[in-house]
């Protein structure tokens, strides 16, 4: 486990789109699209997340799962000196959205080169927000594996092909299946919906969108396959990371 700076790889302002390859063809995402989405408003735990890079600003997604945590994907936090979340549907009395800034995250045993993935480390990461964005419930992290057969849903932050400054959308119900199969044993795979980036935004239980089973992590053009990295199985890892991280009381 390690702590790295924060939030690489994206949709980028100021450079064009990063592609993520690995040998297999299974690459990062890094231009991420719900296909024919809704906004996301019944989800206000889901959160843009802006990353200050060298060579310009990174869009990511994630889910805030505690008061000062943001859960993303890991190949989020390369190279990047801080990151702005925004909870878009969490307002508060004025109606304004939850922000706050971070520059750390904690990574569970990611250590791929910025652009990389790797099948052998778990994609996810956790963002420590400098100060809390409260919500009235937030959600659960799977601490099983009962999403491997189930209906899930992914919310991003692009719908058919568009980037949003402000929204987040969710896709339609895919059934997740092992990512095993196709080298990638830390991972549920989908049928590809999300196409290529907006990486970290989580997949959730069609049943119950307040569970969380993993988060984006990239996808298979070879295969028509989405992949996200599995929540369950660092599970125990993030409860550690809620409990550090918990407000005086």
């Amino acid at each position: 486990m390690n702590q790295a700076r924060l939030l690489a790889v994206a949709t980028l302002i100021s450079a064009a789109a990063m592609g993520c390859g690995a040998d297999d063809g299974v690459v990062a995402s890094d231009e991420s699209n719900v296909i024919d989405g809704s906004r996301a408003t019944a989800y206000p735990f889901a959160a843009l997340i802006d990353a200050q890079l060298d060579i310009g600003v990174g869009r990511c997604s994630g889910s805030l799962i505690a008061p000062r945590l943001v859960l993303t994907a890991a190949h989020c936090t390369v190279d990047a000196e801080s990151f702005q979340v925004v909870t878009p549907y969490n307002l508060d009395e004025a109606g304004e959205p939850g922000q706050a800034m971070a520059s750390v995250a904690e990574t569970y045993d990611w250590s791929a080169p910025f652009g990389t993935a790797d099948p052998q480390m778990h994609d996810i990461a956790l963002l420590v927000l400098d100060s809390s964005v409260h919500l009235e419930r937030y959600p659960s992290v799977a601490a099983d594996d009962g999403a491997l057969g189930a209906m899930v849903r992914y919310v991003g932050r692009i719908d058919n092909g568009e980037t949003s400054e402000t929204d987040l959308f969710v896709g339609r119900a895919v059934q997740a299946r092992p990512g095993e199969p196709w080298g990638w044993p830390f991972t549920f795979a989908t049928d590809r919906y999300v196409e290529q980036g907006d990486s970290g935004g989580p997949v959730v239980l069609s049943t119950d969108g307040w569970v969380i089973a993993g988060v984006d992590s990239g996808g298979s053009d070879e295969h028509n396959l989405e992949l996200f990295a599995r929540a369950d199985l660092v599970h125990g890892w993030i409860q550690e990371q809620i409990a550090a991280a918990a407000e005086p009381q």
